[in-house]
């Protein structure tokens, strides 16, 4: 039979680990709120209507076409392409000679 009644609880090992290391005993402000209570859950008193929905996400993805339409960031995504193409074919090769040697 375990004796887990007397295991101290959460609450008392971080009060013993902060006297520990403080060197005293915490100071608890009485009139605080708990820090274990949970916020209250945040109720929307009003859905999202689907015609104001639509409408947003189709305004996001208006400005995220415009910002992927700059010819800056058309030549960040070429040039990391193409790295990334030339790294590929760099590995291919090296796993061909690899194999080539080991069976020789």
């Amino acid at each position: 039979m375990s004796d887990q009644s007397k295991a101290p609880t959460l609450g008392e090992q971080d009060m013993a680990m902060y006297a520990a290391i403080a060197g005293r005993p915490p100071q608890i402000d009485p009139n605080a709120a708990d820090i274990m209570d949970a916020p209250e859950p945040r109720v929307m008193t009003r859905g999202w209507s689907p015609m104001v929905l639509s409408l947003y996400l189709r305004d996001v993805a208006r400005q995220g076409a415009l910002r992927l339409n700059r010819p800056e960031i058309a030549a960040w995504i070429r040039r990391q392409s193409d790295n990334a193409m030339k790294r590929l074919h760099e590995s291919q090769t090296r796993i061909a000679h690899a194999r080539n040697d080991r069976a020789a």
